[in-house]
């Protein structure tokens, strides 16, 4: 590429002999400028201090020891720790242990099963049909069991821990 400006002549001559294809000459419009360099950025805000963290939420007052697949651990509305065999009506054939990992109270907030065949057992004593335990003393380390038979199935349950008074 050579550079000319407006009124730049070039001369082109050829001899007698040998004859070639030929030349062509095109002109490229100029570039445009390059753009300005950016200012500069402004500076940075001086760094906020991070907001506190948000407190740890309670421990769990429950632990599945068996059947994780029909039994699970949950939070209630209001913050307590719970226990449920899950969302709709329970399955045939469900079996699960919870062990109570704190001293405390346990309350039905949920409980409708098959009365005589679908029950939850603390303590020796069977809960079943409408009849769900309510601010029932256990201590850290009990366990109670849930079991559901080949038929018949209902809303099933939730368990959920209170701290003693």
């Amino acid at each position: 590429n050579l550079p000319v400006t407006a009124g730049t002549r070039f001369t082109w001559r050829s001899d007698y002999s040998v004859t070639s294809p030929g030349w062509t000459v095109c002109l490229e419009p100029p570039s445009a400028p390059s753009p300005p360099p950016l200012p500069p950025p402004p500076p940075l805000a001086p760094p906020q201090p991070s907001p506190p963290p948000s407190p740890a939420p309670p421990p769990s007052a429950f632990r599945i020891v068996s059947g994780s697949a029909y039994c699970h651990v949950s939070t209630s509305s209001d913050g307590r720790s719970c226990v449920t065999d899950g969302d709709g009506n329970h399955g045939n054939n469900e079996a699960c242990t919870v062990e109570v990992l704190q001293t405390g109270l346990l309350s039905a907030t949920e409980f409708q099963t098959e009365s005589g065949y679908d029950y939850i057992t603390i303590g020796g004593t069977r809960y079943q049909g409408t009849s769900g335990p309510s601010n029932l003393p256990v201590t850290a380390g009990t366990t109670f069991s849930w079991r559901s038979d080949y038929s018949v199935t209902y809303p099933g349950w939730t368990v959920c821990y209170a701290a003693a008074r």
